[in-house]
């Protein structure tokens, strides 16, 4: 059976159980050579570019082996089906994105002034979003089946557990309440900027500014610990 008739099935509710979803998506390998990382980056960088052009329903192996100007059987070698490579494509954006924003915040000393943080990492997220080819796309095509669902949802609680390693470390807050505050936070971001998408450029400046007001709600406690002090006020 054509791998393209099997990603047909699987979309339409014709795969396998869910406990099998890991090894739908998983990798048939990981290129080693030069090479091979060229000709696997070039498959991330085409799909991204298809999900912008026809969407992820118009999408087959077929197609993006074409566009990236390599045999099918090239793209098999490393990719079982289209999902995994879309998976393929949402977790290399989403390292790249999760670095460029760890990197803006101070690896050591005191926060002088944790607004401006705020602004900074906020900021960072949203240009890495406008330049990487094809992320409003990506993003609503890991919503397009239960197991990208999954994996974009663990994806989300990774990227909170980073910050908030960073918030016990360098803030001394609490675990409970670090993993807590770092949970809402991206929920907040991803919410709000994925909101935004979808407007003209004056209601989605709106949104962000409302987005990093609500970030920096959320975050003061942890820079601010009296707030904490007078929220148990009776």
């Amino acid at each position: 059976m054509d791998m393209n008739q099997n990603e047909n099935e699987h979309n339409q509710g014709g795969a396998p159980g869910h406990s099998l979803a890991p090894l739908l998506l998983r990798l048939r390998r990981a290129p080693v050579r030069a090479r091979g990382r060229v000709t696997f980056e070039r498959i991330l960088d085409t799909t991204a570019l298809l999900l912008d052009e026809v969407g992820v329903e118009r999408i087959t192996t077929n197609l993006i082996a074409s566009r990236a100007g390599i045999n099918i059987a090239t793209l098999y070698k490393y990719f079982p089906n289209k999902l995994s490579v879309i998976n393929a494509l949402f977790e290399h954006q989403m390292r790249q994105r999760a670095a460029d924003s760890l990197a803006v915040l101070p690896s050591a000393g005191a926060v002088e002034d944790w607004r401006a943080v705020v602004d900074a990492v906020f900021d960072q997220v949203r240009t890495a979003r406008s330049r990487q080819p094809g992320s409003i796309a990506l993003r609503r095509a890991m919503q397009s089946s239960p197991e990208l669902r999954r994996i974009h949802d663990a994806t989300s609680r990774e990227v909170a557990e980073l910050l908030a390693r960073w918030l016990m470390q360098h803030q001394q807050v609490a675990e409970d309440d670090a993993r807590l505050t770092a949970r809402c936070a991206i929920e907040v971001l991803t919410a709000l900027m994925d909101l935004a998408e979808g407007e003209d450029e004056a209601v989605r400046e709106r949104i962000h500014a409302e987005a990093r007001r609500l970030l920096k709600a959320c975050l003061a406690p942890c820079f601010e610990p009296q707030r904490l002090d007078d929220a148990a006020l009776p």
